[in-house]
């Protein structure tokens, strides 16, 4: 069982040496277990799930140890995408997450407990590396809100003079979403996680938005996008407007979503994510207008 990181502040913390060593060391001792678990097997889903949770713990301790080596020389830090200032309600909302994510997997853990080989065996010990594999990600999600970590720059640097002229044909650091994803916003209103009698689903209340329809339409063909707060798309799932539209004009849709496969980590982190965490968006595919014409992306 990892051990819980420290929990986000309420107010914006101010990173120090001693606080920042003991996230590395915590990291490490999170690296370490997940080696000693990933020589356990030859090959297979499990091995590369916890290889994976490896790597990104890896990245982890590096953006904390970059942090650490800024403070030990004073240099100066320069945050760049996707990094961001330290948010600490974003960082005790993901805090709360991971400690949910925590319990799931003691849970599981407990379960898989209960067999000494099998498929089902076999079954939840995938599901706890599927966690895990979550939990490391959005530990390292939590600590760039705690602190902003992200890749520095050091400020005053002598640049060559190729680079002391400003690039005219540099591309600004923000782009926008491409023209498919800007037709129709959504809102993100409800998420549910049903128990059914054959199977689970995770269910949505949702508002539509036609903000850049250019023509009413009778139909339109795309995929919803369960994001991140960073804007990064958890998953996407095929999700047809058949309703007729015309710009400006919102519809609601109410208790739509689909099945909840536990053995996928994209179907857990919707289900773990508080609502106040996910961002929706829309990504079109083709529109079939009243006029009887048709634009496809």
């Amino acid at each position: 069982m990892v051990s819980m990181v420290a929990s986000a502040a309420t107010a914006p913390p101010s990173p120090n040496m001693s606080t920042l060593q003991e996230e590395s060391i915590t990291i490490s001792k999170q690296i370490e277990q997940a080696q000693s678990e990933s020589e356990k097997y030859s090959g297979g889903l499990i091995k590369t799930l916890i290889d994976s949770r490896i790597a990104t713990l890896k990245l982890t301790k590096a953006l904390v140890d970059q942090r650490i080596a800024a403070i030990k020389t004073g240099a100066k830090l320069k945050i760049e995408a996707p990094a961001t200032p330290a948010q600490p309600d974003e960082a005790a909302a993901l805090a709360k997450e991971i400690e949910s994510i925590d319990q799931r997997i003691e849970k599981t853990q407990q379960n898989a407990d209960q067999y000494s080989g099998g498929l089902i065996h076999a079954q939840l010990l995938s599901t706890i590396a599927t966690m895990q594999e979550t939990r490391a990600m959005t530990e390292q999600r939590m600590l760039t809100a705690k602190y902003g970590l992200g890749r520095p720059q050091v400020s005053g640097a002598k640049q060559t003079e190729t680079n002391s002229k400003p690039d005219t044909k540099q591309k600004p650091s923000k782009t926008k979403p491409p023209a498919s994803e800007q037709i129709i916003s959504v809102t993100l209103l409800n998420k549910e996680f049903t128990k059914k009698k054959y199977g689970n689903g995770i269910y949505f209340d949702l508002k539509f938005t036609a903000e850049n329809l250019e023509k009413p339409a009778r139909a339109i063909k795309g995929s919803l996008l369960i994001n991140d707060l960073f804007g990064e798309t958890i998953m996407a799932i095929k999700w047809p407007l058949d309703n007729p539209i015309a710009p400006n004009e919102s519809q609601n849709q109410t208790q739509t979503g689909f099945d909840y496969n536990q053995f996928m980590s994209e179907h857990q982190r919707v289900r773990d994510t508080s609502l106040e965490n996910l961002r929706a968006s829309f990504r079109v595919d083709s529109i079939l207008y009243e006029d009887g014409t048709r634009q496809d992306f």
